[in-house]
């Protein structure tokens, strides 16, 4: 029902039949894991008014490949999309939910001889652990970014500049 506001952690996990999911258009936060593992779901459309995905929030859905988000999304936890056909199939060292940085597929990423990563312009947030382990670069650019998550440059081994701010 609309009365909805939160799916808690795992409220869903490992319903290996469940087939469609129909959020209402007043949640706005899904938990850790509340889908994870729920195998047939091809597609998930975000409503709007969601504001936070808790880590792994539909990991290891495997038949997740279409995923539609709002604009709203103010905090994304780590693993939100690891090992589904959306995440296995993006073709980009970067990958994006929306105009979120959820991971990075390539930890020996580059840009040129900065060795900057490729940072889209629009992109607002960066989700918990997103560039973990990625030792390629040495520099990054956040132009407009409003979110970091938690320890989302950890073990970045080689990263000496962070520009932050409009004149980055």
């Amino acid at each position: 029902p609309d009365t909805i506001k939160m799916i808690a952690d795992l409220a869903f996990a490992s319903a290996k039949s469940l087939k469609e999911v129909n959020l209402p258009e007043n949640l706005t936060e899904i938990g850790e894991s509340a889908f994870e593992s729920c195998v047939l779901i091809p597609s998930i459309n975000l409503p709007e008014s969601v504001t936070s995905l808790g880590d792994r929030v539909f990991a290891f859905c495997e038949a997740l490949a279409e995923i539609e988000v709002g604009t709203g999304l103010e905090y994304v936890g780590q693993n939100v999309l690891l090992d589904t056909a959306y995440y296995n199939d993006y073709a980009e060292d970067v990958v994006y939910l929306g105009n979120w940085i959820i991971a990075c597929k390539n930890p020996e990423i580059q840009k040129g001889k900065d060795l900057d990563p490729v940072i889209k312009a629009g992109t607002v947030g960066i989700a918990d652990r997103a560039f973990r382990g990625c030792s390629g670069f040495t520099g990054v650019s956040l132009h407009d970014i409003k979110y970091i998550g938690d320890f989302a440059f950890y073990d970045c081994e080689k990263l000496v500049q962070v520009y932050l701010g409009k004149d980055a």
